[in-house]
């Protein structure tokens, strides 16, 4: 998947969370954008927000969905010190508190995944 960056935040995430069966109002999209410090930016159009804040609303969907499944591919990569924080809190609080699985490809170590982690060097 991908942002269309014509769209808002708020419209991206509409059509993400569709592939999941799961609708969201704007107020319930707007409050998961809180979380990354987006809100503000929610009727934007991707094309004017920087690489990381794209970054963060496609990670939105994370927040929204009810997959039991995830994969992310390099989902650090454009995120600054505190994006990074905030995605490695989501991704504890998704294995740990929602009992989710989460298969990430990346370069970066996630230290606080260590002892949970199989890790496959290729």
């Amino acid at each position: 998947q991908t942002l269309y960056k014509f769209l808002t935040p708020i419209d991206n995430l509409q059509i993400l969370t569709k592939y999941s069966n799961t609708n969201h109002t704007t107020s319930n999209i707007i409050n998961a954008l809180k979380f990354f410090s987006l809100h503000n930016f929610s009727n934007v159009p991707c094309y004017e927000l920087s690489t990381g804040q794209c970054q963060k609303v496609f990670l939105t969907q994370l927040l929204l969905t009810e997959a039991q499944i995830f994969l992310l591919d390099e989902p650090f990569l454009y995120l600054d010190e505190q994006g990074i924080f905030l995605t490695k809190s989501l991704i504890i609080t998704l294995l740990f508190k929602k009992n989710k699985h989460i298969v990430i490809t990346t370069h970066s170590v996630i230290e606080e995944l260590l002892e949970y982690s199989v890790i496959l060097h290729l």
